[in-house]
């Protein structure tokens, strides 16, 4: 039913980096590591082994081969993000440049890490159990959580009433706690973090340069972000999300 309780993830067992009031991912990411060095010592050891196993998880644009990323280049052209300049998902050597000096994990060791917080965490805190939750956005969206910060228990309730047999449906980009997610982070970005190209409905955002016809010096950036949906008779719809 609407509002009840789905799951609770005890506060004991979010993994986090352990460095108060820290919201960096080259944090987590170092206790990752650690605690996969760890083995079966770690607290969170079944976690860890969970999310390292790779299981219906697919590979990162990060990570493509020279092959791959040529096609993802050509897919997505000179017009659609992420652009052929821009960034397809950087590395723990380039992110966290001031914590690549530890030798207790090799480079290979911290890029694994890395780009598993990149996929699975809260910015800085990693959530067992409510990490399998998919994405999807619209009317299949039927969970919402309370804040992983606050050093309590997290509480994920459902936001309307579920039936037997329906999927779990979370939102990566759609959260109260991350409002500025609804316009910031879209399509491209879930892309190159996750690995997959969301269902619909699907959200866009396009930055583009607009020239000042009394000064050609001058350029005002315009953010356009909307949202299409694929209605039941297959029809997309768009609906906009940017005040511009």
């Amino acid at each position: 039913k609407s509002n009840e309780t789905v799951m609770i993830v005890p506060d004991r067992a979010v993994l986090k980096s352990g460095i108060e009031d820290s919201e960096d991912a080259c944090d987590i990411t170092l206790k990752l590591a650690a605690q996969r060095r760890a083995g079966a010592a770690s607290p969170y050891a079944p976690y860890v082994d969970f999310i390292y196993s790779g299981i219906g998880m697919p590979p990162l644009p990060s990570t493509y081969g020279s092959a791959a990323l040529g096609v993802l280049k050509r897919i997505a052209g000179r017009n659609f993000p992420p652009y052929p300049n821009g960034s397809f998902g950087l590395g723990f050597a380039k992110e966290c440049p001031d914590s690549t000096g530890d030798d207790t994990h090799t480079a290979a060791d911290l890029e694994e890490a890395y780009h598993l917080v990149v996929r699975r965490s809260w910015n800085s805190v990693m959530l067992p159990v409510f990490d399998m939750c998919n994405h999807r956005n619209g009317r299949w969206r039927n969970i919402e959580s309370t804040s992983a910060y606050l050093g309590k228990d997290i509480t994920v309730f459902a936001l309307r009433n579920i039936e037997p047999g329906e999927q779990i449906y979370q939102s990566y980009n759609d959260r109260e706690e991350f409002f500025e997610y609804e316009v910031e982070y879209e399509l491209p970005d879930i892309l190159r973090d996750h690995g997959f190209v969301e269902q619909y409905p699907r959200r866009w955002r396009f930055e583009i340069d607009k020239e000042d016809d009394e000064n050609d010096d001058y350029y005002e950036e315009a953010v356009v972000v909307f949202e299409l949906d694929e209605a039941d008779d297959g029809k997309l719809h768009l609906t906009w999300l940017s005040e511009e």
